[in-house]
């Protein structure tokens, strides 16, 4: 493994919990970002709910995302939209574009 010392990479991952033994818990530790301080939380409210309806049937997860999930993911959506606009161009993540 010694050829690798000198290797430098960003991981990028899904929530898969068995990457945490590859990047931890909290990415914002490796490279801060006010940015990812307010995307993170959003996001992580998203994953909760996920989390609360594993294992419901179809037809209660559909319920309960339609009223828990819903709004925050428009909510999401509308701070993406007014988010960009602000970066930086020369950002790669200011060439990101929300779904419409």
């Amino acid at each position: 493994m010694g050829h690798l010392t000198d290797f430098n990479v960003v991981l990028h991952a899904d929530g898969y919990s068995g990457y945490k033994k590859l990047y931890g818990n909290d990415v914002i530790k490796i490279k801060p970002s006010a940015l990812a301080d307010d995307a993170l939380p959003r996001i992580g409210e998203l994953h909760e709910i996920e989390a609360r309806v594993k294992g419901m049937p179809p037809d209660a997860r559909q319920r309960q995302r339609q009223e828990h999930a819903r709004p925050q993911v428009e909510a999401l959506h509308r701070w993406i939209k007014d988010t960009l606009p602000k970066i930086r161009q020369k950002q790669t993540l200011a060439g990101a574009r929300p779904i419409s």
